[in-house]
């Protein structure tokens, strides 16, 4: 599996749309990460990816770790 670590950020209105943001950090081998992405972008509800950074994880060479924010809208109204 991957270790996850999820963080909301900031929440705000844009006209009739609320804006939901998350900073999500995910920890795994390549193949595991990868299968997270492709997740993340196949999924049924529209996100918007802000950020991603992939890095490798310091004394651990078979793990890599990747920081996205994404963002998704909800109507308010």
């Amino acid at each position: 599996g991957v270790a996850l670590n999820l963080k909301p950020r900031l929440t705000r209105r844009e006209g009739e749309l609320t804006r939901y943001e998350v900073e999500v950090d995910v920890e795994g081998d390549q193949a595991k990460l990868l299968g997270f992405l492709d997740g993340l972008m196949g999924m049924s509800k529209l996100i918007a990816i802000d950020r991603l950074r992939i890095s490798t994880v310091p004394a651990k060479p078979d793990l890599l770790r990747a920081n996205v924010v994404v963002h998704h809208f909800i109507n308010s109204s």
